[in-house]
């Protein structure tokens, strides 16, 4: 998770004798692990060393309706999934950076918590690897998916080919993830690219 700034408090505001509004917002569609261990005590944890110059407050910004909503909040910081951060950065209109990020004690590499699965017909005997899906077409769920897309390019990346035109065509399904094991299947597209089988598992 990323704590991003949207808004930088002026230097009048911050000398000024009365308290400063600080608004936080955090993604409602996180889990509730997230929110009890991180959201809410790093909201308190503000709160108890700032709250003498700050007044806080904490609200939820749903991811499905992002872009409306903050606009209409105007969070001075947001605590949101890697995902969304990646979005707001390559959005000028937001001037976001992150500023702090969120790591697993237990990671080595907290840039390989997130994954991608490659699927492809089992009868495509020339697509065994990384290299053997250049030049192929691709079919994944959203192009502004960290978990997914962006890990997928990133695996790429690491076996040392360009991720850019890696690929002869890239299609996206958005909203229909299961639409992509049926390109695949069907032949419309050579590879495939989920987030995890778990989500097709009943």
């Amino acid at each position: 998770m990323s704590l991003l700034l949207s808004a930088v408090c002026s230097a009048e505001g911050l000398s000024a004798p009365d308290k400063t509004d600080i608004t936080i917002g955090y993604i409602g569609s996180v889990a509730e692990e997230v929110k009890e261990r991180t959201v809410f005590p790093t909201f308190e944890y503000l709160k108890k060393t700032l709250g003498d110059r700050y007044n806080l407050s904490l609200i939820t910004i749903s991811s499905a309706n992002l872009e409306v909503e903050l606009q209409q909040f105007k969070p001075d910081f947001l605590m949101a999934p890697a995902e969304i951060y990646l979005m707001l950065s390559t959005s000028p209109q937001y001037g976001s950076h992150d500023i702090a990020t969120l790591k697993s004690i237990y990671s080595n590499n907290s840039g390989g918590d997130n994954g991608a699965l490659f699927i492809t017909r089992g009868d495509r005997s020339d697509i065994r690897t990384i290299e053997d899906m250049r030049d192929k077409t691709v079919t994944a769920q959203n192009p502004t998916s960290l978990i997914g897309w962006w890990s997928a390019l990133g695996e790429i990346e690491r076996h040392g080919f360009s991720s850019d035109n890696f690929f002869k065509a890239a299609s996206f399904v958005r909203d229909h993830p299961l639409k992509i094991i049926e390109e695949v299947i069907s032949g419309a597209s050579d590879v495939g690219i989920l987030l995890s089988l778990a989500e097709f598992i009943k």
